[in-house]
């Protein structure tokens, strides 16, 4: 005879004493649904009145975009599975070691920030909500921090349209913008050290 937690009206669980408050219980495999929990301290006889716990049957991770990233993180990444919509504002983001919050955008998705690595290299990512792990998991890349060497030409006319080569290292990936003072203009990646971007017109009078 020890101390149990029951689930619903047969599971039953071996309990572990951390204090005269808190007892531990690993939770046992069901379907989605809200299940009585009730505590016995000899595992025969469930005293006082049960609480109700809600199983969410979250169904985990499936997809990741992007799906690599600089070293010094930052970005956003947006995470694709099923039945994520109900989890809480507990779940988090956990990057190989590192944990971050994530936020539920939808019943399909939840939105993280990347956090800062010190190497390169892939790293497991998953979620984990209310410290328990979801099932699946993705492969996310930290990539050395984008280096520009050198831009030709240097000078360009005040009208626009000069395509300007970047020189550098580390570039890769969509969405690449190159700014010029205070504007943007869209990056085509020619290889891991070439950038081409055309030049915007001058805002300056």
């Amino acid at each position: 005879r020890e101390l149990s937690c029951k689930f619903g009206l047969n599971a039953s669980e071996v309990g572990v004493f951390m204090s005269s408050t808190m007892v531990a219980c690993s939770l046992p495999t069901r379907g989605t649904g809200t299940a009585s929990l009730a505590l016995s301290n000899d595992g025969v006889t469930f005293e006082g009145t049960p609480a109700n716990l809600e199983f969410i049957g979250a169904g985990g991770v499936s997809s990741l975009k992007p799906s690599q990233g600089p070293m010094s993180g930052g970005g956003l990444v947006t995470i694709g599975g099923s039945k994520l919509g109900r989890l809480s504002s507990t779940v988090q983001c956990v990057f190989g070691s590192q944990s971050v919050s994530a936020t539920v955008t939808g019943e399909s998705q939840v939105v993280c920030s990347v956090p800062r690595s010190g190497t390169s290299g892939d790293v497991e990512l998953f979620l984990s909500h209310m410290d328990a792990r979801l099932p699946g998991s993705v492969v996310y890349r930290y990539l050395d921090d984008a280096q520009v060497w050198s831009i030709v030409p240097s000078v360009g006319q005040l009208t626009g349209e000069t395509v300007v080569s970047i020189i550098g290292s580390g570039f890769t990936g969509d969405g690449l913008r190159c700014k010029f003072g205070t504007q943007s203009a869209r990056g085509s990646l020619k290889s891991s050290t070439l950038v081409l971007c055309t030049s915007p017109a001058t805002q300056d009078e």
